[in-house]
């Protein structure tokens, strides 16, 4: 399991907290859960080497 995988798996934790209501202070999980998403697209095109 590649870091892309784990960070695309914290997003959809996250986009699922924030559909059933969850609120973690006054943070907006919707655009935490699309950060990650946008993050794990990212390091999943990073080719090394």
């Amino acid at each position: 399991m590649g870091l892309s995988t784990i960070v695309l798996i914290l997003s959809l934790v996250c986009f699922v907290a924030a559909a059933v209501g969850w609120k973690w202070r006054k943070t907006d999980l919707i655009a935490v859960g699309l950060a990650l998403f946008v993050l794990a697209s990212l390091i999943g095109q990073v080719h090394i080497g």
